[in-house]
């Protein structure tokens, strides 16, 4: 079984975005990230193929993909996930301050 070029990045990155999940605790990984602008476009490149699929166009976002990046809890917009995570925040703050 042999990766293509292009399979291999991807494989890459993923196991990227499974080493900033443990630093971070969350695969929201900003577009601005300076550590690691590669993985960063490459979020970002997943989201836009995520929203090309769910419109129904062409996309390279496989079952096999999105399979696995769902498992890790991957973030599919940034901004309902920042806005959630301030709701929480603002929710035990009332509940413990």
């Amino acid at each position: 079984w042999h990766l293509t070029a292009r399979q291999a990045t991807w494989e890459k990155r993923f196991l990227e975005l499974l080493q900033y999940r443990q630093q971070h605790g969350d695969c929201c990984v900003p577009i601005s990230y300076q550590a690691n602008k590669k993985l960063a476009n490459w979020v970002s490149t997943q989201r836009k193929q995520y929203n090309l699929r769910r419109r129904g166009q062409k996309s390279g976002l496989t079952d096999e993909r999105l399979e696995r990046l769902r498992a890790i809890g991957f973030v599919w917009n940034r901004w309902e996930h920042e806005f959630s995570v301030k709701q929480q925040q603002q929710q035990q703050q009332r509940h413990y301050p």
